[in-house]
């Protein structure tokens, strides 16, 4: 090996201890720059007015408006869930005449969603000793058009990305409502969850086209 290669080595490992060097600096400053981030309290932005004020004292039928204005689902068909007193296992199925979901039902046989079946669903057991109940949405509607997405925030910097989230609904005029979730209720990381209503794009995702589907519930 000559004089003219060492030199070139070492030139090299030169430029490298300094690209090594600069990097480090670098992720130092990253790295501070979240702490800094993750240690200051971050508030939810306010959500603009785009439906009217629902207060206490309204009445059942604004407040019924008021949610499904919200949560907007196919209106010709709802989910009802179910617990299996011999085994336990719960699960969703459409509500059906006759009340029990084999799959063998025609359309005629889906109940639809009234606002009976969500003042019952919003109100749970409304009697001591009643069965609870919970009704389901369809959010899939007619053309793969879709008014109702639902996410899930959790980890170190949930306050923070929940918050983004929130922002850019709003700046695309798109309602949303925030959450802590009850899974998160007692748990060192808590979850957020958003709720953005509004029009929004055709399904891409076929894990979404598919949920449409009746017997994917």
């Amino acid at each position: 090996m000559t004089d003219s290669d060492i030199d070139v080595l070492r030139s090299r490992i030169t430029r490298l201890e300094r690209e090594l060097a600069e990097a480090r600096s670098q992720l130092g400053e990253r790295e501070r720059a979240r702490d800094a981030v993750e240690k200051t309290p971050v508030a939810m932005p306010a959500r603009a007015g785009l439906l009217p004020a629902v207060t206490a004292a309204s009445s059942s039928a604004e407040k019924l408006a008021l949610f499904r204005a919200r949560f907007v689902g196919r209106s010709d068909v709802h989910a009802v869930r179910w617990t299996s007193a011999r085994t336990g296992k719960s699960g969703w199925s459409p509500a059906v005449r006759g009340g029990f979901y084999t799959g063998s039902e025609t359309a005629a046989d889906y109940l639809p969603l009234e606002d009976r079946i969500v003042e019952r669903h919003l109100r749970g057991a409304s009697q001591p000793g009643e069965r609870e109940f919970h009704a389901g949405l369809y959010p899939m509607l007619v053309g793969d058009q879709c008014r109702l997405l639902v996410c899930d925030f959790d980890d170190a910097q949930w306050r923070h990305d929940a918050a983004a989230f929130v922002a850019e609904c709003e700046r695309a005029g798109i309602d949303v409502l925030t959450e802590v979730s009850r899974s998160g209720e007692g748990a060192p990381g808590q979850s957020h969850r958003a709720t953005a209503a509004g029009r929004l794009p055709p399904a891409r995702d076929e894990r979404v086209r598919r949920s449409r589907d009746l017997g994917s519930v």
